[in-house]
């Protein structure tokens, strides 16, 4: 990618490791910091024998290499740990390979269609949810000197699910406060939610199925465990086109009830 995160590995990292080509695959760059940018239409031309996916997520690591992989079929392609990649048997039931088309005749059989929000309407333009902390810690350190802020995040998360089931995220950083104090905790919560907003993006093939489903006039939910609030959540979805009633639009820190145990 050509995004915030590759210019700050590119800056830290260049005297350490050769880099060669930066793989976007959609973009229409040809050079980003110096260094020849390569797209769905050029990047075979980059490789050779190996091809390693330098990411630490293992479904963002097999997502990309399901993409490349029927253009690379003769490169060895290595995950992050240097184990071989090999293509997965596909799997009826695997939501991950059907089409859109697939999914456009499952919801034609169906009343009531939910979606989940995060990583199904809506990605991030980072490879981890937690990439996003580790912004808001590079802010922490230039602005407070706070070199602890990811850990204390994690542990104020913790905290605060602990005392109330399906917490959100004022819960989280209240207790945050406890730590660096009131003001600095509101500081830090203004900037992670803007660096949510700057790296959400629409998964386009997944809104033209969510206003499929409505077009025939389908009872639409949106369904999300998430520690964003529902006007947060809202107000995400109309920066990003999504139009839903307020009254579908479902929030496990809202409803204190959640998919994952069937509550929500």
């Amino acid at each position: 990618g050509t995004g915030i995160i590759t210019e700050y590995v590119l800056k830290n990292l260049c005297g350490k490791y050769n880099f060669v080509n930066i793989l976007d695959y959609n973009s229409e760059k040809t050079e980003f910091r110096g260094y020849p940018v390569k797209n769905k239409d050029n990047y075979v031309s980059a490789y050779s024998e190996i091809l390693i996916i330098m990411n630490r997520n293992p479904v963002i690591t097999r997502n990309i290499y399901n993409r490349i992989v029927p253009d690379l079929n003769t490169i060895k392609i290595l995950d992050i740990n240097g184990k071989q990649l090999k293509p997965e048997k596909k799997k009826k039931e695997d939501v991950r390979f059907l089409s859109k088309e697939e999914i456009k005749d499952a919801v034609n059989k169906h009343d009531v269609i939910s979606f989940d929000f995060f990583d199904t309407l809506v990605t991030r333009r980072c490879s981890h949810p937690d990439d996003i902390k580790e912004l808001v810690l590079l802010y922490a350190k230039q602005k407070f000197q706070i070199n602890d802020y990811v850990e204390k995040r994690k542990i104020a998360e913790s905290v605060a699910e602990k005392k109330a089931h399906d917490s959100n995220i004022f819960d989280i950083y209240f207790e945050l406060g406890n730590v660096y104090g009131e003001q600095i905790a509101k500081d830090l919560l203004d900037k992670e939610l803007e660096t949510e907003k700057e790296f959400l993006i629409p998964r386009k093939d997944m809104i033209d199925i969510f206003y499929y489903a409505k077009q025939l006039g389908k009872k639409v939910y949106i369904c999300s465990d998430m520690y964003l609030t529902f006007e947060q959540i809202f107000e995400i979805c109309n920066l990003n086109s999504i139009s839903i009633e307020k009254e579908h639009l479902w929030v496990s820190c809202e409803k204190r009830a959640s998919k994952a145990n069937g509550s929500l």
